[in-house]
């Protein structure tokens, strides 16, 4: 059973802190972009056929696109160093408008009570490590990208992630 997750992928923000992700965050060298995620996990990717793709068409189409700002870091405990959007207004709306549809399907498989939106720069490095980058990265604040679709990302049986679909906001 391969896994699935549904993001917002962040291009600009990726050649910004690409570096520092690439080194930090456990999940890029597995080919994960700079990323907000919308619902992970997804469901399986033999579950997924042009029924569910078009209720996630639905959910997403009411939805504009939209700017976001990261103009700070923030912590997850001593173990991840993320960004933090100025506003997670619109991102809360795309994950609402996902889990509305799929009400079974929890994120991060319900270990949280509440789904905060941000984009990890790095996890499960030492504190004096991510420490580092964050100073490198706070230099480069603000970032502003565009969101304008959720992709689809599919696991490979190798453990590496490649984006398999795209679900423009806006219809």
């Amino acid at each position: 059973m391969r896994r699935t997750a549904l993001v917002i992928r962040m291009p600009r923000v990726d050649a910004i802190v690409g570096a520092q992700r690439g080194r930090l965050a456990s999940d890029a060298p597995l080919g994960v972009p700079a990323h907000f995620t919308v619902l992970f996990p997804f469901m399986p990717l033999d579950e997924i056929d042009d029924d569910v793709r078009r209720h996630l068409s639905v959910a997403l189409e009411a939805i504009a696109p939209f700017s976001v700002e990261l103009a700070r870091t923030a912590w997850f405990g001593d173990a991840v160093l993320w960004l933090a959007p100025t506003s997670d207004a619109s991102l809360r709306a795309v994950i609402e408008a996902v889990e509305g549809m799929f009400p079974s399907l929890r994120p991060y498989g319900g270990a949280y009570d509440e789904t905060i939106p941000h984009l990890t720069i790095g996890d499960g490095k030492p504190r004096s490590v991510l420490a580092e980058a964050e100073a490198a990265v706070a230099r480069l604040l603000p970032i502003t990208d565009h969101a304008d679709a959720v992709t689809l990302l599919a696991e490979r049986s190798n453990g590496t992630w490649r984006p398999i679909d795209v679900f423009p906001l806006g219809g």
